[in-house]
């Protein structure tokens, strides 16, 4: 459930509904095509994962230095769930704007979409389904570009607006995460989980630590 609240700017809600409820891997191009980090080692190139994190590390802190704003411009925390989509496309969305409430009607329809393609709770589809609850959450209470009193450009809802909307997402989500641990549904599975590991151990069907003639 965490990407919910902190999504990265990149992504679209269609995109985030569809990888949370799947779980599918993503590999690291993918990842970084769709914002999920930020750079990427290269050791064709002779570069260790080390070496490009410690430039990666430096280079950052250079431009925080002579703009200390980009700091506090790359934490999720403060900066509202990006919409995205075609409503996104449309009214040309910046990096790291929220969009108008056309925008978040589409959000909040893909949403929706995401949940009726879903299994219903009394078949497994609890836990998916409480994803994108929270991901709906997440959509609903971050504040929306601001128009000018003045005429001119949408104004970006101020961090605070939008941290506040973060802790929303976080108890939201401790909430959700309480129902499911409490739920049927996860007992079950954790039985599962720790049967299958237990049955792994037993000895080979015939042998004499089974009890069996060999």
């Amino acid at each position: 459930l965490s990407l919910s609240p902190s999504l990265s700017p990149s992504l679209s809600l269609d995109c985030v509904c569809a990888q949370i409820v799947s779980g599918a891997p993503v590999s690291a191009s993918r990842a970084l095509e769709l914002g999920l980090v930020d750079a990427l080692a290269n050791p064709a190139k002779g570069e260790s994962l080390r070496q490009a994190a410690v430039a990666f590390a430096l280079a950052r802190a250079k431009e925080a230095k002579e703009d200390p704003g980009l700091l506090e411009a790359r934490r999720l925390s403060c900066r509202p769930v990006p919409f995205g989509g075609e409503a996104g496309k449309a009214e040309g969305k910046a990096e790291g704007k929220a969009l108008s409430k056309a925008g978040k009607a589409w959000a909040l329809e893909a949403c929706r979409l995401a949940l009726s393609g879903l299994p219903p709770e009394s078949r497994g589809g609890l836990a998916r389904r409480l994803a994108v609850q929270a991901v709906t959450a997440a959509v609903q209470s971050s504040p929306e570009l601001r128009a000018s009193s003045k005429g001119g450009a949408d104004a970006c809802p101020e961090p605070w607006e939008c941290f506040e909307a973060f802790e929303h997402g976080l108890a939201e989500e401790a909430r959700l995460f309480d129902t499911l641990v409490a739920s049927p549904q996860s007992v079950a599975k954790r039985h599962l989980f720790f049967a299958e590991r237990a049955a792994s151990k037993l000895p080979p069907a015939g042998s004499p630590e089974s009890g069996g003639s060999g």
